[in-house]
């Protein structure tokens, strides 16, 4: 994300984009812990992919954290997000995988992604106060039914973030909450921004719905780009002094619009790694069929020598995605 960069940081993201190169080895990386799910969105596209349920073993882990030696050394990556089309929390080895990479790499920054419609305070308790997960994302699109497209019992995992939140202000704070919600209308915006400082959530991340790999027939709803920019606006204007900072990855700033050339390019182009749940390197979780290789087969140092172009697949891989798009495309 670009979203919590240094100036710094920016800079050199800024230059490697319209110089259309790419950072070795990656600052930002994501790995799949799950594709199974316990949820049943309808604007999810895991089976679209053909992904089957399955979620990755401690063993699995463990060589792609000798990988990430390898590559980064005792220093490890930035940021990690723990993630997968699928629910993490259904991985039994969740806790274990995120004990053995904080072992390994105490400096970097670790992310769980999850629906939280399981919510198990003993397990929450183990990974906050050992500080396991320096940040934990929610993913929820509403308080109340959101409807077909979204997320399933928003009411029931309101009710997880409420007691999630309660936990982490009862352990002084040592993981940073982080809401994600599809924007929907800006009352639902509103609703959740309440929900988020509530909770005490640092962040709430109103996302873009992106239905590119829906038939057009079957598309979900959403909002055109001035209905964005509206929800946006109201939902920063409520935010003001609640301790809550609202982003969205549409919301460029002029330095960043630019080097995506206006949204042609996406923002994770330059300095970022997905490693699937079988250990398959690509640039991006919907890309899986552009995999360069497996992490248990070779160093990330190879894979990249070995990677095509990015840049020049983007027009034809990518397809009508704008999830860091400044506009909508539906192509």
């Amino acid at each position: 994300m670009y979203s919590d960069k240094s100036l710094p940081q920016l800079a050199g993201k800024f230059l490697r984009l319209v110089t259309r190169r790419c950072a070795f080895p990656p600052r930002d990386l994501a790995i799949e812990l799950s594709t199974a799910c316990d949820a049943a969105c309808g604007m999810c596209f895991r089976g679209r992919l053909g992904l089957k349920p399955a979620v990755m073993s401690a063993g699995t882990f463990e060589k792609i954290r000798g990988r990430l030696l390898e590559a980064y050394g005792a220093a490890g990556p930035a940021y990690v997000n723990f993630v997968g089309l699928g629910e993490i929390l259904l991985n039994p080895d969740l806790e274990q995988i995120l004990a053995s990479f904080k072992k390994a790499f105490p400096g970097a920054r670790a992310n769980i992604s999850t629906n939280l419609l399981r919510w198990d305070p003993a397990l929450f308790g183990r990974l906050l106060a050992g500080r396991l997960a320096d940040r934990v994302s929610v993913s929820i699109d509403d308080t109340e039914d959101a409807g077909p497209f979204y997320h399933p019992d928003c009411a029931a995992t309101a009710g997880n973030i409420r007691a999630l939140g309660a936990l982490n202000r009862r352990l002084g704070f040592p993981s940073e909450l982080r809401l994600q919600a599809v924007m929907i209308s800006g009352a639902q915006a509103l609703r959740v921004l309440d929900l988020a400082a509530g909770a005490g959530a640092a962040i709430l991340n109103l996302n873009r719905l992106t239905p590119h790999l829906f038939p057009e027939k079957d598309r979900p709803p959403r909002p055109n780009p001035d209905e964005e920019r509206a929800i946006l606006a109201a939902a920063r204007a409520a935010a003001a002094g609640r301790g809550v900072r609202v982003w969205n990855n549409n919301s460029f700033n002029l330095p960043m619009d630019l080097a995506s050339a206006g949204g042609r390019f996406c923002l994770t182009s330059d300095d970022h790694l997905f490693i699937d749940v079988e250990g398959r390197v690509s640039p991006c979780f919907c890309l899986r069929k552009l995999a360069w290789g497996s992490a248990l087969e070779k160093p990330l140092a190879e894979l990249y020598r070995e990677k095509p172009d990015f840049y020049a697949l983007q027009p034809e891989a990518c397809g009508g995605c704008d999830v860091y798009r400044k506009e909508q495309s539906d192509r």
